[in-house]
């Protein structure tokens, strides 16, 4: 930690002297923009073509640009829907000059644009990396952003489907978990809108209803979202209230008799007030031969303009989830003489599972925003959320130890499971200010905020044994009744856990000179964790376990910009997750466990910031590791001393090459290693599960606008996924390339109107496996398999 607080001292010592040599023929733009009724408009493109500077407006419709030649320069300003807007602003060396600028609906449908997705495939600005509107190009860490158009031209349904389109990331199981760098990452590192609570519990992938778009900041994010792992963050951007009317309509089905539907309502119910509506509903069965999933989901959200400076926003999630089988397990791998196994024995539809299993999770968060400019430098954002679960869920199921032998084609060890939560909770509150000021030379962007978050639950979860099953020939008859007397109990008891935390940041974004910026941040956290537990087997037996800890955390970053379309950059940034386990008889307390990244790599725009190409070199640690304890001959001390490592390169190409050529790929090298202590029990020096050496996605999307294909769009490619170790030691998931095409078609050429979307998925019908936890759990991914929406717009 000294070295970490001198690097910082050093840095900043350095950035002021090199400073002085800025000079003060420069001047900043301060802007805001409008609608014809005085609303303002986020997401503008804004540019001053002479210096090839270009910007986005926040969600307050405002926008900035620091180092600005004096003089007499002009702006424009353009949005879809739009009439193109120029304006000139006369910079004064050393000043702020401010200019209001405001958009008129165009009256002219803008065809072409609105067809061919043209500036949907990239967003030039994102809040997620420093709470503050930064254009990606000035942001010190790899950040990819996956927006709507990508999600409908592909038809994402879940979070699961759309991960495919980030870099460096892969699924770990068919639940919300994943990797990301090479280390496991699940529901616990969801933002929606920045601020941290998932709404779905973990065996629910999340579904995308509501979403505008997915942002993914990678390697440790705890300097601004405190715990977690030390992979990255997934913030989830949801469908924001208009102030323009919009209606749409879609129906879909597909594969295994899925059927979906979506209603979208937004505009003003005053000239202040705006709302958006939001409800989907599924019906659908699934690859596992039992599976039945029936969702209903709303969204009801309000915004309240107070006044130009001032707005505030709420949003309601509810959904209620009814499905067979909560944790599905998927397939196994019988074991050859030979001590091989075989993949491949059971046909991708098999399950261990019950048609009279059940699961029932209802849920709601409510998530309130609100912002306050004081003035064009001071400004003021408080953001809170809470969610509540409920679930009920029974099942039977085996472990993925719990395997037949060569020879014996019977699952043994089956268990009937039962569990209730009332309820899971989470709350998070997070309140900073966002500063402009200079001092001297230098320009800075600074936030100081503190955050606070309370969350828990309390469940009951038993096991009682059930009969073996034939793999081959399965029966079920003799699971139901399930015998739940205390002579058949595994074990059976309720816990109740909770934690709190609490943090303090502070972030400063400096501006140099038009092409050097440093970011400097600073993080205080503490956290208190508990849980209570007992057990049916033993009545006397109350078992408790507790942990405090604090942390500091620095984040260092340096962008370079030597033409105003190439950023280099470099960062080191820490991350933390806190350990729960610390009973003394287990070897506790234990420090948190520490992320630790350097990170290098370029960013640019390409055809006037159409086309954003992307590099990143990253070398990540993860330290404090529980692992066994090899001096305890009883197996039940850990330590904390293990440590990982991940090293790896991403790269990515996103945009649009012309205006009818639209592109998202990526390729991904990781090599993710047990340094010491061996964590999973794995050996040390093995590469850790689901951490794939090798991963590429390309899709892209072609749109015809003239002749006889007029208003059709083409559209596919293919995902690669290298080998993957599992918890079991010798059991690997081999790797697969699938590939992907679709079309749609827009039957007016009017922006609203009727649309109609197909896509096949797998191809070829290969039998590929996207994620697993060993030789008695592991998941087919579909087979070939169709989706067809019919959209209507008005």
């Amino acid at each position: 930690m000294k070295k970490s607080l001198l690097v910082f001292l050093l840095l900043t010592s350095y950035l002021s002297i090199y400073s002085q040599t800025t000079s003060l023929q420069t001047g900043t733009i301060l802007g805001k923009i409008h609608s014809a009724d005085g609303q303002p408009v986020p997401y503008v493109a804004v540019f001053i073509p002479s210096l090839g500077l270009s910007k986005q407006t926040d969600q307050t419709g405002a926008f900035h640009f620091d180092k600005v030649a004096a003089g007499d320069q002009i702006i424009q300003a353009r949005l879809v829907g739009f009439d193109p807007v120029t304006q000139t602003v006369n910079v004064r060396g050393g000043q702020i000059s401010k200019v209001e600028i405001t958009l008129k609906e165009t009256s002219q449908q803008l065809n072409e644009v609105i067809v061919n997705g043209y500036v949907s495939y990239y967003n030039e600005v994102t809040n997620l990396a420093t709470r503050t509107a930064t254009p990606i190009l000035e942001i010190p860490q790899s950040i990819q952003v996956i927006p709507q158009q990508i999600l409908r031209d592909q038809q994402a349904f879940t979070i699961n489907e759309a991960m495919r389109n980030v870099a460096g990331m892969n699924l770990f199981s068919v639940y919300q978990d994943y990797t990301m760098r090479g280390f496991r990452s699940n529901d616990g590192n969801f933002a929606y809108n920045g601020v941290r609570g998932a709404l779905y519990q973990f065996e629910q992938p999340g579904q995308l209803f509501n979403v505008e778009k997915l942002e993914a900041i990678k390697g440790p994010a705890s300097s601004l979202f405190s715990n977690a792992s030390p992979g990255g963050i997934i913030n989830i951007v949801t469908k924001q209230p208009l102030a323009t009317r919009g209606y749409e309509l879609s129906a879909s089905y597909g594969t295994y008799n899925q059927f979906r539907l979506m209603a979208d309502a937004t505009g003003p119910l005053s000239t202040k007030l705006f709302y958006r509506l939001i409800v989907g509903y599924e019906n659908s069965g699934a690859l596992s031969r039992v599976q039945h999933i029936r969702h209903l989901f709303m969204a009801p959200s309000l915004r309240y303009q107070f006044s130009d400076r001032t707005q505030a926003t709420l949003e309601i999630n509810l959904y209620d989830d009814r499905r067979t089988v909560g944790f599905e397990r998927g397939l196994l791998a019988p074991q050859r003489a030979d001590g091989t196994y075989n993949l491949n024995a059971l046909p991708i539809r098999w399950t261990r599972h019950n048609e009279n299993d059940f699961s029932k999770t209802r849920g709601i968060s409510a998530q309130v925003r609100f912002s306050h400019q004081f003035s064009s430098q001071l400004s003021l954002h408080a953001m809170a959320r809470s969610v509540q679960s409920y679930q009920e869920q029974q099942d039977i199921t085996s472990g993925f130890g719990d395997l037949i032998i060569a020879g014996v084609d019977s699952l043994s060890n089956r268990n009937y499971q039962y569990f209730k939560q009332k309820p899971l909770f989470s709350f998070q509150g997070n309140l900073y200010t966002e500063v402009r000021l200079q001092t001297g030379p230098l320009e800075h962007l600074l936030i100081a905020g503190m955050d606070l978050a309370n969350m828990g639950r309390t469940y009951y979860y038993g096991s009682w044994a059930a009969p073996a099953l034939a793999i081959y020939t399965p029966d079920f008859s003799q699971d139901y009744p399930v015998d739940r007397s205390e002579d058949n109990q595994n074990f059976g008891g309720y816990t109740t856990e909770n934690t709190w935390l609490l943090g303090g940041y502070v972030q400063d974004q400096i501006s140099l000179t038009r092409g050097l910026k440093a970011l400097l941040g600073l993080r205080y956290d503490t956290y208190h964790y508990k849980n209570s537990s007992t057990d049916d087997l033993d009545p006397a037996y109350s078992g408790q376990d507790a942990s405090t800890a604090t942390v500091l955390l620095p984040r260092l970053g340096v962008v370079y910009q030597p033409l105003s379309m190439l950023s280099l950059y470099a960062s080191y940034s820490q991350g933390f997750q806190p350990q729960y386990s610390n009973l003394n008889t287990a070897g506790g307390p234990f420090d948190p466990e520490r992320g630790v990244q350097y990170e290098m790599g370029a960013k640019g725009e390409l055809l006037g910031g159409k086309l954003v190409p992307t590099i990143a070199f990253y070398h990540l640690d993860k330290k404090n590791i529980l692992v066994p304890d090899p001096t305890d001959p009883n197996g039940l001390r850990q330590r904390s001393d293990g440590k990982a490592r991940s090293q790896g390169i991403e790269l990515t190409l996103q945009g649009n090459l012309t205006s009818q050529l639209s592109l998202i790929t990526s390729y991904a090298y990781n090599q993710t290693k047990n340094q010491k202590g061996g964590e999973f029990g794995a050996p040390e020096g093995s590469l850790y599960p689901m951490a794939p050496n090798h991963t590429a996605n390309v899709w892209v999307k072609y749109s015809f606008t003239n002749g006889p294909l007029n208003r059709l769009s083409l559209n596919g490619g293919f995902q690669h996924v290298g080998q993957r170790n599992t918890f079991t030691e010798g059991f690997v998931l081999p790797g697969f390339t699938t590939l992907d095409a679709g079309l749609s078609y827009k039957l007016s050429y009017k922006s609203n109107g009727i649309s109609l979307a197909l896509n096949v998925s797998n191809l070829t019908d290969i039998r590929h496996y996207t994620g697993g936890y060993g030789r008695g759990i592991f998941w087919a991914g579909m087979p070939r398999s169709f989706r067809l929406t019919l959209g209507y717009q008005f």
